[in-house]
């Protein structure tokens, strides 16, 4: 598959074009042929100029950024779901356990097992990317790819946000 990599970090000019491996989902993983990708000055701005602390965290070159995205599934490892192939999906680049009290208290961003697709493993500026099936939400035909993936990459953040905040029937937010 075609995939924009770095093998060391850098400016823009680290960014190029390669051929790697074509992706096979592991157990409860599907595989997402990328439509659309959010750029993020975090995960893949800093990550691409080694700033820390996620370019600690990369596992190695090459590296393929690239978080929040969204596109069609078009495989499923072992145990996820054949009914989603052909989906369209967007999909969250947060990794956790799902299991902790952090993640039982929808605060991921605590688990201790926190992880970001595009950082602490290949990410989805590429042709597929893999991800656990507990990542994609399914998209509507009306909702556009560039949309879904804005969403899964701010929606997450103004959750826990309003979360925080206790937000809920009849508060008032100022936006």
């Amino acid at each position: 598959m075609k995939a924009l990599v770095i093998e060391e970090f850098g400016g823009p000019e680290v960014i190029h074009l390669a051929e790697l491996a074509d992706l096979e989902p592991a157990p409860g993983e599907v595989r997402v042929r990328v439509s659309t990708v959010v750029v993020g000055r975090t995960k893949d701005i800093a990550t691409r100029a080694g700033r820390p602390p996620f370019a600690e965290q990369v596992p190695g070159f090459p590296h393929v950024l690239g978080s929040e995205h969204a596109g069609v599934v078009d495989a499923v490892g072992p145990g996820a779901d054949p009914a989603l192939i052909g989906r369209r999906v967007a999909v969250s680049a947060v990794l956790s356990c799902g299991n902790c009290r952090a993640c039982q208290d929808r605060r991921e961003e605590a688990c201790s097992s926190f992880g970001l697709i595009g950082v602490h493993r290949q990410g989805s500026y590429a042709h597929s990317c893999v991800a656990p099936q507990s990542n994609v939400s399914l998209l509507p035909d009306d909702v556009p790819f560039a949309q879904a993936a804005a969403l899964a990459g701010n929606g997450p953040v103004a959750r826990a946000q309003l979360d925080a905040g206790h937000v809920g029937r009849g508060s008032n937010v100022l936006v």
